[in-house]
């Protein structure tokens, strides 16, 4: 019997039933240990998940960023869900990364190490980078994220950033960016 054919249903709808039953020897030889419970299989879910960003490079591999500014006590769990959820939906592996824009220190793990689930994350803070890297980009929105970045002079960066913004023709986008730029700072 197929897994589609309307007996291939009723087969897998039977073993399902025997099993909610909890039959304690196979159970027992599957888990090697004695089942006391069954608990809800069903995981329903209306939640939306939004990554901060998901962008197919130019080799063909898929990127996964989350900005983080603070604690995020679930993060790793989070960025397991989106891991799942984007090879399922893109089909391929996603290379993810968390960038850090917060001021402390960023406390994650990069991670989760169980002793049935070993997975990882890169972490990159944003600080890594200097500003006039960002500054030398042809894309306003580098100009703007670059006061995040690392440099010895925060007004030369802030000037930098204004002068760049100056030159964009259409001026709601240049208030857009001043505005941005004005609440990063």
């Amino acid at each position: 019997m197929s897994p589609g054919s309307p007996g291939g249903l009723r087969y897998d709808a039977t073993l399902k039933d025997l099993v909610r039953s909890l039959p304690q020897r196979l159970l027992e030889l599957v888990a090697q240990a004695r089942p006391v419970e069954v608990l809800s299989p069903e995981y329903s879910s209306v939640q939306v998940r939004r990554p901060d960003l998901l962008a197919r490079l130019v080799d063909g591999s898929v990127l996964h960023l989350e900005m983080e500014s603070g604690p995020s006590p679930k993060l790793d769990w989070r960025m397991l869900d989106y891991y799942a959820l984007i090879r399922n939906e893109v089909g391929v592996y996603p290379d993810q990364v968390v960038l850090y824009v917060g001021s402390g220190p960023l406390r994650t793990s990069g991670g989760i190490d169980e002793p049935r689930l070993k997975y990882w994350y890169r972490v990159v803070d944003v600080r890594e980078f200097e500003a006039d890297m960002l500054l030398a980009s042809n894309s306003p929105a580098d100009h703007v994220l670059s006061i995040l970045c690392r440099t010895n002079s925060p007004q030369t960066v802030v000037q930098g950033i204004l002068e760049r913004v100056a030159k964009v023709g259409d001026r709601r986008t240049a208030e857009d960016l001043i505005e941005k730029l004005m609440l990063l700072s």
